[in-house]
């Protein structure tokens, strides 16, 4: 009995955004007048979640590859790329493993964030 309110508990924190358990991720640029990017993202069994809290740019661009991918030849081949206006969230199901960048701009990153 008890697990199952822990289920349900879960399952409604889940709805108002708030994950248990899983990797987190926080990104955060600094400058002189404060946050110049500052995304956070969540995943766990397939499901993840990102979102843009600040971007001097006004959007937060990521690139999504293949945990796996780590060479150059994967560059071309992302998984999805997709940005989010300042303050935006997106929600993903059925991802594979996966290893992402964020930036201010859309250039197209290397699997190893650094810049072409």
């Amino acid at each position: 009995m008890i697990a199952k309110f822990a289920a349900v508990v879960a399952f409604a924190l889940s709805l108002l955004g708030f994950h248990l358990g899983g990797t987190t991720w926080s990104h955060r640029i600094t400058g002189d007048h404060g946050d110049a990017l500052y995304s956070k993202a969540w995943a766990k069994d397939g499901r993840a979640r990102f979102e843009c809290v600040e971007s001097s740019s006004g959007k937060c661009w990521y690139t999504l590859y293949r945990d796996a991918c780590d060479s150059d030849a994967c560059v071309d081949k992302p998984l999805t790329r997709f940005a989010l206006a300042r303050g935006g969230e997106r929600e993903f199901t059925g991802l594979p493993g996966f290893r992402f960048c964020v930036a201010r701009d859309a250039a197209l990153p290397r699997p190893d964030c650094r810049e072409p």
